[in-house]
């Protein structure tokens, strides 16, 4: 009897050994593949960095990313202190051919995002342990 399933047992084995070395050969080729576009990502990052002004960053990013991760469209906004909202930086050639499928506020310059600034004159304060009350810091 046991003579009889030995050589099932040894065809069981070998094909457990392929589907094993299969599963891990996939595994490798697909950590090679995130290796790759993970170094691309951080030379990107590094060309960012050392944009001096959101345009450049923008043609930058607008030049690598496509091919690293096969993005057709970057925005950059930048955060205005005086509206205290996100406005866009410069739109460039591909995405100003696509204005009829952006969204109403782009085409109106109206940034989308608005942040809620703090009161004029507003001055720190601290809360009384005793009285429970808020007094101003001076």
């Amino acid at each position: 009897m046991v003579t009889e399933s030995l050589p099932q047992v040894i065809i069981t084995a070998v094909v457990s050994l392929l589907l094993a070395s299969g599963v891990w050969w996939l595994r490798e080729r697909r950590l090679v593949r995130l290796r790759r576009i993970l170094a691309q990502i951080n030379a990107l990052s590094e060309l960012i960095l050392s944009a001096r002004a959101p345009a450049e960053m923008l043609r930058r990013l607008e030049a690598e990313l496509e091919s690293t991760l096969g993005v057709s469209a970057v925005r950059i906004f930048v955060y205005s202190r005086d509206s205290g909202a996100l406005e866009p930086v410069g739109h460039s050639a591909a995405s100003s051919s696509t204005a009829a499928t952006r969204a109403p506020w782009s085409r109106s310059g109206t940034p989308p995002l608005r942040f809620p600034s703090a009161p004029k004159g507003r001055t720190k304060s601290r809360r009384c342990a005793a009285t429970n009350r808020v007094t101003p810091l001076r």
